[in-house]
């Protein structure tokens, strides 16, 4: 025998408190997230307590993210205290986020400028195609254009 709704929603808000995935605290429970779903569009208080205690879940797990990448750069394996103390200059100190954003744009720069000769020569080559035009069968050469033949030519053969 199931429990009664109600005590089913108050576990599901108890879980999420500690943990932000709905499906992870759904399987937990024992209800569908569909279930879920649909009690929250029935039930605005409980949808909105429930969206704050994920909210404050996403904050816990955070945390212990936080926690794990600076005990991570206190690590005795070079490498990896040297990736954690990346990340967390890379995310926290200001010069350390400014250089890495002039890197990503000097990056986007450098692409965009690649793509901006590409289709300059891309531009030219039509306009050289386009310079070239066909009268009776023949290519004439766009110093040739000027001139066409005034007479139509001989299609008998």
């Amino acid at each position: 025998m199931s429990l009664p709704r109600a005590k089913l929603k108050k576990k599901l808000i108890e879980k999420a408190w500690d943990n932000p995935v709905l499906s992870s605290i759904c399987h937990q429970v024992g209800v569908g997230r569909a279930t879920v779903y649909r009690w929250m569009n029935d039930d605005p208080k409980f949808k909105k307590a429930l969206e704050k205690a994920l909210e404050r879940g996403r904050e816990a797990i955070c945390d212990y993210a936080e926690s794990s990448i600076l005990r991570l750069s206190k690590s005795s394996n070079e490498a990896v205290a040297l990736n954690a103390s990346k990340y967390i200059l890379n995310n926290n100190s200001p010069v350390y986020k400014e250089a890495n954003r002039g890197y990503v744009l000097s990056q986007f720069e450098k692409k965009m400028k690649k793509a901006l000769e590409d289709q300059q020569r891309e531009m030219e080559d039509r306009v050289d195609r386009i310079q070239v035009t066909i009268v009776g069968g023949k290519k004439l050469e766009d110093k040739n254009i000027a001139d066409p033949p005034t007479e139509p030519p001989d299609n008998s053969s």
